[in-house]
């Protein structure tokens, strides 16, 4: 039975479900017919969607066989998950370690060394008890494996997925809201874990698949590719999801069902729903699979259109996703313990609305811009924006590096400034430069300066200056 409370987010989706169709469907009428640039159904007819390059332009050739397709295709699938979180070294390569046809695996390895110039933590005068530290180094191993059961002669369109994952290091007491590091997972991650495992099953006459396992929510849903070039964390899912919903994600993933179809050659829809967020030991464990003891789900829908692949001209990509969190609410933390809302006066649910859109302009420059809202009476961040561009070839004879400019912002809703003493400023903004450089085929370097007003929000915290460098390596 769908009470009250769910309603009018029901009718809201399904009215904009309705009208993103109707515009889809007339737009593609607008749009260049070309070649079909469906990829090889046999191996998967989502990887145009999935497809990892971060720069521009693309330096990749066309395989030259179904066998030589399926290494290549493999890496892209792997390398995304660990894309939104600026896992993904900048190299452009195809250095998949690949044994037979069926198994490929490979190992990445990104290093942050951070330092604040001023402002953070490590430069306020109370550190609330915490040892605060100007400078950083932290760090991910990757070791990323895929099975392909039709080139293993087992069965067709399936496919096995692990990723696993070692975080070490710490980085500097920055104290800002979201992120200096992509990398970073938090306090207590520091150990070998499995991060993702999951099979995808596809339906080539569809155009569609179905996926179930450990299975990062922001690997598929609110994807920029041109965002992802950038090292705040921010850039990834935002806080208005990542803090307000806590979703499956890294490094700790939930079970999850993924469906995805491709409606047109243009427009894709896909669907999922898991489990609720870790237990509190997770991040003691090498493996949670969190089974479902509860009622609380999340759920989420895209529907977007795209046309080419990033790095091509005439690519682009929009989307308008909506997310339902089925849990009883309490509301904000006004201060600690104590929620807007009671255990008692608790309310069902919480929901929020997001869009994305990017395009490359001609051969060497891409833009992106994301926006995401949540429900002000839930959450204490309501409204995030994020916006930037990617341009390659900015050194003459340097055609692959990529320099990167952008912004994050991030509001607190009226309700929670409302509810509190109004101690705190209004949001965050955080300014990145960077420039990633390809030094061999499979090392890159990359420069990064971030500037971040109001860190956290709060009032006893100076604008803060982060420099530091990326060092990524894929074998």
């Amino acid at each position: 039975m769908i009470n009250k409370s769910t309603f009018h987010p029901l009718i809201t989706f399904s009215l904009l479900m309705l009208t993103l169709f109707t515009s889809m469907a007339y737009a593609e009428l607008k749009l260049p017919s070309g070649a079909d640039r469906r990829p090889n159904l046999s191996v998967d007819p989502f990887e145009r969607a999935r497809e990892a390059i971060r720069k521009l332009p693309s330096t990749e050739s066309e395989p030259a066989s179904k066998v030589e397709t399926q290494s290549i295709q493999a890496q892209p699938a792997a390398t995304l998950e660990k894309q939104e979180h600026g896992l993904a070294p900048t190299v452009v390569s195809t250095s998949s370690e690949t044994t037979g046809d069926a198994f490929s695996y490979e190992l990445a390895i990104t290093v942050d060394a951070l330092s604040i110039n001023a402002g953070g933590i490590a430069n306020a005068d109370e550190n609330d008890g915490e040892e605060p530290t100007k400078t950083g180094v932290l760090g991910v191993v990757d070791v990323i494996g895929e099975y392909d059961t039709g080139a293993a002669g087992l069965w067709n369109d399936g496919l096995f997925f692990v990723y696993a994952a070692m975080v070490f290091g710490k980085g500097p007491s920055v104290g800002d809201l979201h992120g200096s590091s992509g990398i970073d997972g938090g306090e207590g991650t520091s150990t070998f874990r499995i991060v993702e495992a999951w099979y995808e099953h596809s339906f080539p006459f569809s155009h569609s698949s179905a996926l179930i396992g450990l299975h990062d929510f922001n690997g598929e849903f609110y994807v920029s590719e041109f965002a992802s070039l950038f090292v705040n964390a921010g850039f990834g899912m935002g806080q208005i999801i990542a803090e307000n919903a806590g979703p499956s994600g890294y490094p700790i993933p939930t079970l999850g069902v993924r469906l995805k179809s491709e409606v047109t050659e243009n427009i894709y829809f896909q669907a999922a729903a898991y489990t609720a967020a870790p237990s509190d030991d997770a991040y003691n464990k090498v493996f949670e699979a969190n089974l479902p003891s509860n009622d609380e789900v999340f759920l989420a829908t895209e529907f977007g259109i795209n046309n080419n692949e990033p790095g091509e001209a005439g690519y682009y990509k929009a989307g308008i996703g909506l997310w339902y969190l089925r849990a009883d609410q309490q509301g904000f933390e006004i201060t600690p313990d104590v929620f807007l809302y009671s255990e008692d006066e608790a309310k069902p649910g919480n929901a929020g609305v997001y869009v994305l859109a990017e395009m490359a302009i001609g051969e060497k420059l891409g833009i992106f811009f994301k926006h995401g809202r949540g429900k002000k009476e839930f959450n204490q961040f309501s409204q995030f924006y994020a916006a930037g561009l990617n341009y390659a070839g900015l050194i003459p004879g340097r055609e692959e590096d990529v320099l990167g400019l952008g912004l994050i912002h991030t509001r607190q809703s009226s309700a929670y400034l409302d509810a509190t003493d109004n101690s705190t400023f209004v949001a965050e903004t955080a300014f990145e430069i960077t420039y990633t450089t390809n030094l061999t085929d499979w090392l890159s370097v990359q420069p990064d300066f971030q500037y971040i007003q109001q860190p956290s929000m709060s009032t006893q915290l100076a604008n803060t200056m982060v420099m530091g460098v990326r060092v990524s390596a894929a074998f």
